[in-house]
Order: C-alpha cells, then sequence, then structure tokens
C-alpha cells in the first residue's frame, strides 16, 4: 500500500502512526500568496486505519502561519503550527496557540484537553533573532538576504508558540516540547501518561529533532546550529519507577 492509501487520499501533509496500523493526518497548508503578511487558516484532521476502511474526520486545526509576499509564502517566523500524535488508546492534535492539545479517541469521539503547565510566553528581540537565525540556517548568503527582506513584511508575534512537537513513546506516554526560548541550549518536553497526568519533564537539546522514543534511549537527529550540518544520535533515557 502507499502512503496515500493510508492516508484515504492524496491531500495529507503529515501523518503519525501507531504500531496498531492506525493513522492520524493533517492537510497541506492553504494561504493566498497575493496577500501580503502573515495568515493562517483551518486545515482538516483525520484518522485512517489499515483494518478499516472508513476516514474518521476531527476537529479543524490551524495551519501553518505563513508570510504571503505577492508572487509566493514564506514560513512565519515563531509561527504557530498544527501537531498531531496518535498512540494505542488516544489521538492529540494541538495548535500551539496556547497549552491546550486536544484528545480524540480512536473512533474519532472527543476525550478532553490536556494543558502544559503555564509559563511566561512574551517573546523577546533576542528570540526573534534565534529564529531568523533557526530558520535560515544552510541559506546562501542571497537567498539569507531575500529571506530577510520578506520577514521585513510581517509584524511579529508578541508572544512564542506553546509548544512545537509531539509524540507518543513506546510506553503510550504523549511527550510534548516546549517551544525553546533564547538564551537556553536545552528545552523541556512535558510527558503525560495515557491517562493524561503530568508525569515527568525532559529536558533535551534543542538542536534535537526527537524521532523515537523507547522504553531506554530517545533517538533523533541533531542539527549544528552553525552550519546546519545534521548528525543521528541516540540518547539513553532512565525510567524511574516515580
Amino acid at each position: 500500500m502507499s502512503t496515500s492509501d493510508f492516508a484515504a487520499g492524496t491531500d495529507a501533509f503529515r501523518s503519525a502512526c501507531n504500531a496498531q496500523g492506525d493513522f492520524v493526518h493533517h492537510a497541506w497548508n492553504v494561504f493566498d500568496p497575493s496577500l501580503r503578511g502573515r495568515q493562517r487558516r483551518p486545515l482538516p484532521v483525520w484518522i485512517t486505519s489499515t483494518s478499516r476502511a472508513e476516514r474518521v474526520s476531527l476537529d479543524d486545526a490551524g495551519g501553518p502561519e505563513f508570510i504571503g509576499f505577492g508572487e509566493g509564502g514564506l514560513p512565519a517566523l515563531l509561527r504557530r503550527s498544527p501537531q498531531i500524535a496518535i498512540g494505542r488508546r488516544h489521538v492529540y492534535v494541538g495548535t500551539s496557540d496556547s497549552a491546550a492539545v486536544r484528545v480524540y479517541q480512536l473512533d474519532g469521539t472527543a476525550a478532553g484537553t490536556l494543558r502544559l503547565p503555564e509559563r511566561d510566553l512574551r517573546a523577546t528581540p533576542a528570540d526573534l533573532e534565534r529564529a531568523k537565525r533557526v530558520d535560515s540556517l544552510g541559506q546562501d548568503a542571497v537567498t539569507q538576504q531575500e529571506t530577510r527582506r520578506i520577514w521585513e513584511l510581517d509584524t511579529p508575534p508578541s508572544t512564542l508558540p506553546a509548544y512545537d512537537a509531539m509524540m507518543v513513546d513506546s510506553d503510550d506516554h504523549l511527550w510534548v516540547r516546549n517551544h525553546p526560548s533564547a538564551g537556553n541550549d536545552s528545552t523541556p518536553w512535558i510527558v503525560f501518561s495515557p491517562n493524561g497526568s503530568h508525569v515527568a519533564t525532559v529536558v533535551l537539546p534543542n538542536s534535537l529533532s526527537v524521532h523515537d522514543i523507547g522504553a531506554d534511549y530517545i533517538a533523533g537527529i541533531v542539527r549544528d546550529p552553525e552550519s546546519g550540518r545534521h548528525a543521528v544520535v541516540v540518547m539513553s533515557l532512565n525510567r524511574s519507577a516515580r
């Protein structure tokens, strides 16, 4: 089967799956390149399964924020983006607007809301400069100059996104990463048990994009903050009884 078969169509942009063959997807982003400035539109979110033919629609989620510049679009700085994850019992959908994460059962029934611990989300000039540096890593000088010109068309937000990544580990715990802030080389991941309890906070390097969390390891890709080069890393994970 192809990815589009799993998604029940070709309109899926991002997907996540569990070991049982259940998938959650969100659609491609939609924006109007003829409009100038920051834009965000709702995106469909849905569940499919390798064992069921039907597609289950969930509530829409706000798409990634883009800057229109007349002829095209560029991802906005400090952008709010949809985040999705799926475990053995639940599907998780977040918009990163606030500390809330929506929870659904695998049949699409709403199952409540998780909330990350409250924190100060006010964005500083240093946060904006960090975002510019991260979002232009690997670009040549000409491309960076054009990218910064387009960013000038936008009015940056006064707050950081609440989070920018989520995934479910091998023990069916949901991990949600606080959006990184300037001046810190590491960022907390908030860990929730399958019943929705906040059970741990794990601090990991900002440069690490996590791709898998097992019983005793965290695996991902680290991007060098200066060169933009990538390396695969595996870190040990100690799960205490507490």
